[in-house]
C-alpha cells in the first residue's frame, strides 16, 4: 500500500490520487526484484508507488540496477527526439 511520496527526501503522506501521480511497476520484468521475492503470487507482481504533485514535476519513479525502485530527476533522463 502506498503510504508517502516515493521521493526519499519528501514526508508528504498519500491522501488523493489527485494530487501527484502514481506508478505501477511490474516487479518480474526486473529479475533483481523477483528474486528477492521468490514467493510472489500472480496478484502481487504489480507494486505502486506514488510521487506528491510537487516532487511529480521534478522527478519520475523508475528501476535502476543495484539500486531498485528509486525516485530519479526528470532532467537525468535522457533526451527522445
Amino acid at each position: 500500500m502506498v503510504s508517502k511520496c516515493a521521493n526519499p527526501a519528501c514526508d508528504r503522506a498519500f491522501r488523493y490520487l489527485a494530487d501527484g501521480r502514481l506508478f505501477h511497476i511490474d516487479v518480474r520484468r526486473h529479475p533483481e526484484l523477483a528474486r528477492k521475492r521468490p514467493d510472489l503470487k500472480r496478484s502481487e507482481d504489480i507494486e505502486h508507488f506514488w510521487l506528491c504533485g510537487d516532487c511529480a514535476r521534478q522527478f519520475t519513479v523508475t528501476y535502476v540496477d543495484g539500486q531498485g525502485i528509486t525516485a530519479v530527476p526528470l532532467s537525468q533522463l535522457p533526451r527522445v527526439a
